[in-house]
């Protein structure tokens, strides 16, 4: 902050109050369910920036207050679960004052459930999810020795790969459905 026209005379005292009065910039965010869910990461840029940001909150939280200086800015978040992006844009803040964000991901969990057609646990699985039709680039996957996962996804349609480690067998299963707030259940047999 730049004081100007402060005046020193020859054996005077001269005093200036300088305020830095700041607001808040106070963020939940929140699923399709409108619960409250983690978000990757947060941070605070100046208005019109995508380079540069003013501050960051802390990696894994649902909520967060930004003590910034009076401007606008722009707010950008990642969700934890699906990585998906959302800008919240021109968020005018003045002293002593709370800009309250209450930012919304559409997120649904797709179960998935492995097990041998003799009704066993197959334990010996990676399960991968692909957008439909993709082959080459999973979107998630759940590691090595598995039998079950639960993948948070954005709402959209989905195929998933089973491949057992051991008989390096591979099973697929297309067009799974997964809802916004919702928790679709799938078995996959082989």
């Amino acid at each position: 902050k730049w004081v100007k026209g402060v005046e020193v005379k020859a054996s005077e005292v001269a005093s200036q109050t300088i305020s830095f009065e700041q607001g808040s910039i106070k963020v939940n965010v929140v699923g399709a369910d409108n619960k409250p869910l983690q978000s990757k990461d947060m941070c605070v840029f100046p208005a019109g920036e995508t380079e540069k940001e003013v501050k960051c909150a802390g990696i894994y939280t649902d909520k967060y207050e930004f003590k910034l200086m009076p401007g606008v800015y722009d707010l950008h978040l990642r969700s934890a679960g699906t990585s998906e992006e959302k800008w919240v844009k021109g968020i005018a803040l003045k002293a002593s004052e709370i800009a309250a964000q209450v930012v919304s991901f559409d997120q649904g969990t797709l179960a998935v459930t492995v097990s041998r057609a003799n009704g066993e646990k197959a334990k010996d699985n990676s399960i991968c999810v692909y957008a439909p039709g993709v082959t080459d680039k999973e979107l998630a996957c759940a590691g090595i020795y598995t039998d079950n996962h639960k993948f948070i996804l954005k709402p959209g349609t989905y195929d998933v790969k089973v491949l057992n480690y051991k008989t390096k067998e591979e099973q697929w299963s297309k067009g799974i459905s997964v809802k916004a707030a919702e928790t679709t259940n799938h078995n996959i047999v082989y």
